[in-house]
């Protein structure tokens, strides 16, 4: 491994070889674009680079790829250069202040090329408010709302696997106030479940909730219930 060069591998090396030789190539330099809707460029931003893999449209973690942290007096001439990369497909994931989660589009680098810009135009996402109440309809403070992936339920794997793996919508919290309502503002567009917990109720979810770009929308009421609890005693040999 070289700064700026893509690994190399040479293999079959036997004990005792001399001069083995390997070229190592370089890499391609990325510069990235970032700007709203009206073309200005944010004071500051999140920004991450992913790999894409085409076949199933998912998104996956690139090694040593590190979250950056840009501000304005970083840019040249309008674009943060973010580095060099191996040949390989990738998208950008941009997250700024007052928007949410942006995305450049899928973009492959050639294994000749020398340079590659790409741009990202922020979003300002959609929102959601819902209210929770008890099972008596009255409003129901203090429960925690949370975005959680489509794809996500109860089976630990799975909840572990969707804490891990990058993916397009937005994970964001919430605690509704005394009157039972909260809202989750700059989500990215996409499909999600609402994941609502109270430390005295039973857990609940919606689930295929849509959110689109520039939309705000209001959620059934949702209802927890206290369930019950179950108290027992464990003994060994009657103790």
């Amino acid at each position: 491994t070289a700064d700026g060069h893509v690994r190399g591998e040479l293999k079959p090396v036997r004990a005792g070889e001399q001069d083995a030789r390997l070229v190592l190539a370089a890499q391609s330099s990325l510069s990235v674009r970032v700007a709203d809707q009206d073309g200005k460029a944010p004071p500051r931003f999140d920004l991450l680079l992913l790999g894409w893999n085409e076949s199933t449209g998912s998104l996956a973690d690139v090694p040593r790829a590190q979250i950056a942290r840009v501000f304005a007096a970083q840019l040249v001439d309008g674009a943060y250069r973010a580095g060099t990369v191996d040949p390989g497909s990738y998208v950008v994931q941009v997250e700024a202040p007052g928007f949410a989660k942006s995305f450049s589009e899928p973009f492959t680098v050639g294994t000749s090329e020398v340079a590659r810009e790409v741009s990202v135009v922020l979003r300002a996402g959609g929102s959601i408010r819902i209210r929770i109440a008890r099972a008596d309809g009255s409003p129901l403070a203090g429960a925690s709302v949370a975005t959680l992936p489509a794809f996500a339920d109860e089976n630990p794997l799975t909840k572990m696997l969707g804490q891990a793996l990058p993916i397009r919508t937005t994970r964001a919290t919430a605690t509704t106030s005394d009157d039972g309502f909260c809202e989750l503002g700059h989500l990215a567009a996409g499909t999600y479940q609402i994941g609502v917990t109270h430390a005295d109720h039973c857990e609940s979810r919606l689930r295929d909730v849509v959110v689109a770009d520039g939309t705000s929308i209001v959620l059934p009421e949702l209802r927890l219930v206290r369930g019950s609890t179950v108290t027992g005693t464990a003994t060994v040999d009657g103790v």
